[in-house]
């Protein structure tokens, strides 16, 4: 994008240019999501009766099926393990990505390539594999996606300081 484009074309993405409250904001937006992953297993192996309530955030979008999740004290997760490593890799992607500015350069020019680090999910769904695997894949192929809302998010404040806007 134009973020780098706004940046100059030798230029690269810098780790100030990853960092804004925003992108810290997302990051603990991630993190309280990775918390509801552990909450109800957490709960519920202190006797909380409401700790299904929590599972329930995860029903819509994750199959939750005991056996192919992490246990924690004896209680699945409130996410399978393939979305566990999801839930992780974009985390751990929003907390990197502004540590690896020549990476983040490289991989912002070609933001496709974002594909190839799906491939190992892609194939992991249409095998039965264990749950360390799927949790893996899971977090492989979402570590990169960490980097696309930092850079929307540098876009948008690089746009805003051209037009002589307030920063969001």
């Amino acid at each position: 994008m134009a973020a780098i484009r706004a940046m100059g074309s030798h230029q690269h993405v810098t780790g100030e240019s990853l960092q804004s409250p925003w992108a810290y904001g997302l990051l603990l937006a991630c993190l309280a999501w990775m918390a509801l992953v552990f909450a109800p297993a957490l709960f519920a192996s202190a006797g909380w009766p409401h700790a299904d309530a929590l599972r329930w955030l995860f029903h819509p979008v994750c199959h939750q099926i005991p056996g192919r999740s992490f246990h924690v004290l004896g209680e699945p997760l409130a996410a399978c393990a393939r979305c566990t490593g999801l839930y992780l890799g974009f985390t751990l992607g929003v907390a990197a990505w502004p540590r690896l500015p020549n990476l983040a350069t490289r991989l912002a020019k070609r933001p496709r390539w974002i594909l190839v680090f799906m491939v190992p999910l892609a194939v992991d769904v249409t095998f039965e594999s264990a749950a360390v695997v799927r949790f893996a894949t899971g977090l492989v192929a979402a570590f990169p996606c960490g980097l696309l809302p930092l850079l929307a998010i540098a876009e948008l404040q690089a746009t805003q300081t051209q037009t002589g806007g307030d920063p969001p």
